[in-house]
Parts: C-alpha cells; structure tokens; sequence
C-alpha cells in the first residue's frame, strides 16, 4: 500500500472491513442546492480566474452539510505528487483543538502578542513582535516612542498569563539583556 504522494507504507496492506450495523453514513447533500453551487463556483472561476471557488453550505439548524463545491475541482484519482507547492505563498492555519500540545512554559506567538510587559511591576510597554531567526526568540516590546528586545530566557521570564495578555520579566536580568532603540 502507499499513500497519496505513492510512497510505500511498509507493513501496511488494503484490506476490506465488511459494513457494520449502527455505524450508516447518512448524505445530507441536497441536489438541487449542490446543483446550483456547482453552477456558481464554475462561473465565478470562468470569470474571475481565481486559484480556487469554493462554497460549503451548511443547515445552521442541525449542522447537515447541504452542498460542497470547488472548482477546479479535486480529483482523488490524480493526486499532486507535490502538495507542498501548492500551498507555496498561502496560509495555512490549524484549529486550536487540533494543534500540537506545548510543553509547559512555552506559548503560541498569537496567544502573547498584543501582552503587557512588566519589568517587575513597572509596564514598559506591549509585545509588538518575536522575532524568530536566531537560537532563542527575540521578543520585541513598544511603549509608542521606542522599542526595546530581550530574548526570551527561562531566567528572564518570570509570568506569562495568557489570559491576562501580561507578561511579567525579572528586572536584574532585564537590564543584562535588554537592548533599547530610539
């Protein structure tokens, strides 16, 4: 067997599993609805040349999905060998509930950017940006006038309170490593 880039799993093989009764797939796909949104993905792509026209409708009352079209449309049956450079230049996001569990004392940019920024208990100002291109992250905090960067240190981080949006630093160590522009 292999999988969708045709690359062989080892010791994995198709195998058939027989239906089981209480695990029915039911569609809720309604056709003349499905009819129409395949019309209009078709005519927004003709017209507008997009890389994708797509739309999901959704019966808000019981969450059924009535209709799902895209254009180009997706065919399992000719699969990109290199879906990697399609999503070259494109964001991509992933639902809080689905992403990787962080180990403790470390946080998802999005959660601190925006944070208060405590030396002790003086506010120097708000977590503007974390810059990622060396060893450690260089956190980078704005008070309106300047800006100053620490790097993110175990001995320089005493709070993070993501629900607060603070964040609360050691002043001794703050001045060993803090750099101030003006």
């Amino acid at each position: 067997e292999s999988d969708l880039t045709g690359v062989d799993i080892d010791g994995k093989s198709a195998r058939y599993i027989r239906a089981t009764d209480g695990l029915n797939v039911r569609l809720t796909i309604d056709y003349e609805i499905q009819r129409i949104c395949d019309a209009v993905t078709q005519a927004a792509y003709l017209e507008y040349s997009p890389k994708t026209a797509a739309i999901i409708v959704i019966d808000p009352s019981n969450g059924q999905i009535l209709a799902v079209s895209e254009n180009p449309s997706y065919d399992l049956n000719d699969v990109p060998r290199n879906d990697a450079e399609l999503l070259q230049n494109e964001y991509v996001s992933v639902a809080r509930e689905d992403s990787v569990k962080l180990p403790e004392n470390t946080w998802f940019i999005v959660d601190i950017l925006g944070s208060k920024v405590f030396v002790d208990d003086k506010e120097i100002g708000t977590l503007t940006d974390v810059m990622q291109n060396a060893a450690v992250d260089v956190y980078v905090v704005s008070d309106g006038k300047n800006e100053t960067m620490f790097p993110a240190l175990k001995d320089l981080i005493k709070n993070v309170d993501i629900d607060k949006k603070t964040i609360t630093l050691d002043g001794k160590r703050f001045k060993e490593v803090a750099v101030e522009q003006v």
